[in-house]
């Protein structure tokens, strides 16, 4: 049976830890914050009567045991870090919803044994995105690590990375319970969303190189400013980036150099992201970036690239389950996609995966304002663990 007040409780209590009154969360992977989070977790799963073990890059598992010997383990979870200055919901609910979930299913009694998972690292830092995730899922690219010295900050080597990857052949499924960050649930009156895909995520480097010169002497018609280039190509781009439906996108750094405002811009660096479910739109997106920066005439453009990560499917079986239980109580859904990434990614090439999600007030996230009702995490919590005792009978 599905406590509410439990949850909520839960819920509001961890989100006190390393809020900042005015700011909102600041609770980054390895900081004492998230080891005090971590811990705070940990004793809730001991409580439950949970086996608990913290994993080489510092994953959190709790673990009821099934009654039903050769099962596969059923897991579900989220993450514990936050974006800075973000919210109590993202993240903690689907790890406290899993926990409440597994509880109810266990004290039915369950087949498979039943694990919770708390993440590490989702939301980025040194170690990049979904970091815990992705090496319970052995999909770190260890070409593309930070250097010894950081990692040796954070506690983490290459070792305690390999150390970390799950054996996926004792896993039936994952499903991650999450907050849909967005506004499509709300606007369309929907009180369940069933991703069909995470969207994937490309990054690249943007240099725009122009000429450096003293900003007072140097005549108008003699610059290669290039910032004025550089205002031009993003001009351009998002003219074509709001024409396409297929693909989001966003410009959110951007730097001058030397920055200084007696000199002429010599070179502007910003970082172009894309996300899609569609590989192709991404692909068209960097085609057309390129033929932007191939017309430039006063200053040369590069890209670089520096992430990308490709889109995940969820499983359609997994989908089918949640839709029937959504109908069961009586809950209006729909399928979506996920524009934001979440652990689920990495974790679906390694066993069948899906999401659920639940409306985010005013399409609110990444904010001290994101909320969600009670009654919608009452509902997504209930979907989760008829889910999970769906899967737990067949």
């Amino acid at each position: 049976m599905i406590k509410l007040e439990r949850i909520m409780d839960q819920l509001l209590e961890l989100g006190q830890i390393g809020w900042e009154p005015e700011r909102g969360m600041n609770r980054p992977p390895y900081s004492p914050a998230y080891d005090r989070a971590r811990e705070f977790v940990r004793r809730i799963m001991d409580e439950a009567g949970m086996k608990t073990r913290i994993d080489a890059v510092g994953n959190l598992f709790g673990r009821y045991e099934g009654n039903v010997a050769g099962m596969k383990i059923l897991l579900s979870g989220s993450h514990l870090d936050a974006v800075p200055e973000g919210g109590i919901y993202d993240g903690p609910l689907g790890v406290l919803g899993a926990l409440e979930a597994m509880r109810s299913l266990h004290e039915a009694g369950n087949r498979h044994p039943l694990e919770v998972v708390a993440f590490t690292g989702e939301e980025g830092g040194e170690m990049g995105g979904t970091f815990g995730s992705r090496c319970f899922a052995g999909a770190v690219d260890f070409g593309h690590l930070p250097p010894d010295d950081v990692m040796e900050s954070l506690g983490v080597s290459r070792e305690k990375i390999l150390m970390s990857r799950g054996d996926s052949g004792n896993y039936e499924a994952y499903i991650e319970l999450h907050i849909e960050q967005g506004p499509v649930l709300i606007d369309q009156s929907a009180g369940i969303g069933i991703p069909t895909a995470i969207a994937g995520i490309t990054r690249y480097l943007v240099t725009v190189s122009g000429e450096a010169n003293h900003a007072g002497t140097t005549p108008m018609t003699a610059r290669f400013d290039a910032l004025k280039s550089a205002v031009e190509v993003l001009g351009e781009w998002y003219e074509y980036a709001f024409s396409r439906k297929d693909f989001v996108s966003n410009v959110g750094k951007l730097a001058v150099y030397p920055g200084s405002p007696a000199i002429i811009p010599g070179s502007v660096e910003f970082v172009l992201e894309m996300r899609s479910v569609d590989r192709d739109s991404i692909e068209q997106g960097v085609g057309k970036m390129k033929s932007i920066l191939a017309t430039l005439k006063n200053s040369k453009g590069t890209m670089s690239l520096m992430i990308d990560k490709g889109a995940a499917a969820m499983n359609p079986l997994l989908r089918e389950k949640i839709a029937f239980v959504s109908d069961e109580l009586g809950l209006k859904w729909l399928e979506l996609p996920s524009g934001a990434m979440h652990d689920a990614a990495p974790v679906s090439r390694e066993m069948p995966s899906a999401m659920i999600f639940i409306p985010s007030i005013g399409g609110v996230s990444h904010s001290k304002d994101e909320f969600s009702t009670p009654q919608d995490i009452r509902n997504g919590v209930e979907v989760l663990a008829r889910t999970l005792h769906m899967l737990d009978r067949k």
